[in-house]
C-alpha cells in the first residue's frame, strides 16, 4: 500500500540534480554524510528494493532519502502514516521521486502489526535488495510493549527480530541482499543487563540506560547469530552491523538533558547530524568488499571490536532462542 497521491515524473537515480553536481569525494571521513558514500561508491540502486524502519526522521530519513535518490525502491517502515506522510512530503520538494517512496504499516512493539507489514511486502514484492533496522527507542521510562516485552528490548530487538527473520525468503531472491542492523557503543556497557533469566525487567530495579546498552547488545548478538546461520547455509544474504555516532536526533526525547548538553559537546566529540549519521549504514550497504567479510560491527568506515559478550557466538546463539520462543505464538 501507497500513499501516493499522484505519479510524478522520473528523476534521476543519482541523487536528485542538486547532487550530481557535487564532485565524488577523494575520501570518506568523519564528516561524510550517506550522500557522500553513495557518490563515492557511484550508486546506482535502480530496480533495488530497500525497506527501512524508522523511516519518518533522524537517521531513517536520511537514509531512505540517499536510498530513494539512488533509484531504489524504498519502504518507509513506520508507525505513524501522518508522520510518515510529511516526511515523504519533505522529500520530494528535495528532488526524490515520490513514486519511490512507499509507506509501510509497522509498529514494532505490537506484533500483530509486524505481521501484518510482513504479509504486506510479501503481496508487493518479489524480492528485498535492502533491510536497514535502524528504528529504535533509548532510555525511555519502564513499560511493556503490547505482548509483555519490556519496552526498549521489544521494539529494539525483538520487533526487529520477528520482521528480519520472516523476510528472509524475500530477502533470499535479492542481488546479494544485505541487512544492515544498527547498533550502539553503549552495547559495550551492558554487562550483565541483557539477563536471559529477567529480559523483561521484572525481578531487578529498571535502569532506562541498563535496560538500552542490553536491547544494543542484543542488536550485535542477533546480528552474529543471523550471519551464521546464512552462511551454514550458504547464502549470499550478509548482514553488517552498524554504530552511527553520536548523532543529534529525536532519539533523546526521553532523555532532556542529552539534547542540551550534545551541542556543547559537539566539537569535543564528534557529533553528527543525521546525514552524517546515515553514512555508516549507506557503508555497510554499498561497499563492495563487506560480503567477503559478513557479520562484522562498523562505525565510520572501520570494523569495530563489540564487547566480549556482544562477541559471543554461544550467548547470541542463546538469545536467538529464547527471542524465537518468544515471538513464536504471535506469528503463526
Amino acid at each position: 500500500m501507497t500513499f501516493l497521491i499522484r505519479k510524478q515524473p522520473r528523476r534521476s537515480s543519482h541523487m536528485g540534480n542538486q547532487v550530481n553536481n557535487k564532485a565524488k569525494p577523494a575520501k570518506l571521513t568523519w564528516k561524510s554524510t550517506g550522500e557522500d558514500v553513495a557518490r563515492f561508491y557511484n550508486a546506482d540502486l535502480k530496480g533495488k528494493v530497500a525497506v527501512i524502519t524508522g523511516a519518518n526522521s533522524g537517521i531513517g530519513f536520511e537514509t531512505a532519502r540517499v536510498f530513494a535518490g539512488c533509484g531504489a525502491r524504498t519502504y518507509m517502515a513506520c508507525r505513524s502514516k501522518d508522520r510518515a506522510q510529511k516526511a515523504k512530503t519533505k522529500l520530494v520538494k528535495q528532488g526524490i521521486d515520490a513514486s519511490l517512496l512507499i509507506f509501510l504499516p509497522l509498529d514494532l512493539e505490537y506484533l500483530v502489526s509486524v505481521t501484518a507489514a510482513i504479509r504486506e511486502i510479501y503481496e508487493e514484492e518479489k524480492k528485498i535488495d535492502f533491510l536497514i533496522l535502524n528504528a529504535a527507542i533509548m532510555a525511555c521510562p519502564f513499560g511493556k510493549t503490547k505482548e509483555g516485552f519490556e519496552k526498549q528490548l521489544g521494539i529494539n530487538h525483538i520487533g526487529h527480530y520477528a520482521f528480519a527473520t520472516r523476510l528472509l525468503n524475500l530477502l533470499e531472491k535479492g542481488d546479494k541482499a544485505r541487512i544492515i542492523i544498527l547498533s550502539s557503543v553503549l552495547q559495550c556497557c551492558s554487562g550483565k543487563f541483557l539477563d536471559f533469566t529477567d529480559l523483561n525487567w521484572e525481578k531487578r530495579s529498571y535502569s532506562t540506560w541498563d535496560a538500552y546498552s542490553a536491547s544494543k547488545e542484543a542488536n550485535l548478538l542477533f546480528g552474529m547469530e543471523l550471519q551464521s546461520q546464512l552462511s551454514d547455509k550458504r547464502s549470499e544474504v550478509t548482514v553488517h552491523s552498524a554504530y552511527p555516532g553520536i548523532v543529534r536526533t529525536n532519539l533523546s526525547r526521553y532523555k532532556p538533558c542529552v539534547r542540551v548538553i550534545k551541542p556543547a559537546i559537539s566539537v569535543a566529540v564528534k557529533v553528527k547530524s543525521p546525514a552524517q549519521g546515515s553514512a555508516t549504514t549507506m557503508f555497510c550497504a554499498l561497499d563492495p568488499g563487506l560480503p567477503k567479510k559478513p557479520g562484522r560491527y562498523y562505525s565510520n568506515f572501520k570494523e569495530k571490536t563489540p564487547s566480549a559478550r556482544a562477541d559471543d557466538a554461544l550467548f547470541a546463539k542463546q538469545l536467538w532462542d529464547l527471542t524465537e520462543d518468544m515471538v513464536a505464538k504471535y506469528l503463526r
